[in-house]
């Protein structure tokens, strides 16, 4: 098999890698960027519901559904920073 230089189409440098490499790395930046925004997102919702509960007091006075909302979003955080450490340490 040929080893190909190629140049990136963002720089127009010699890269070094394959076309398809090219594009591997290209669409795993895109997901990690895509991921961080979904990320700081999902953060911010959690910080919401977290400010309706300390708005209770006692805090066990929050009813049942902003709770479970809250421990929703903190899952989903949980879940987002996973996806992004797979992504991260894929390559």
């Amino acid at each position: 098999m040929k080893n190909f230089v190629h140049k990136s189409p963002s720089t127009g440098a010699c890269s070094g890698k394959t076309p398809l490499e090219d594009f591997v790395d290209h669409r795993t930046s895109q997901t990690i960027e895509a991921l961080e925004e979904e990320l700081v997102a999902a953060i911010y919702q959690q910080r919401e519901w977290e400010q309706e509960i300390m708005s209770f007091n006692p805090q066990s006075d929050a009813p049942v559904h902003v709770v479970q909302s809250f421990i929703q979003s903190k899952l989903k955080v949980q879940q987002i920073e996973l996806k992004l450490r797979q992504v991260r340490h894929s390559f």
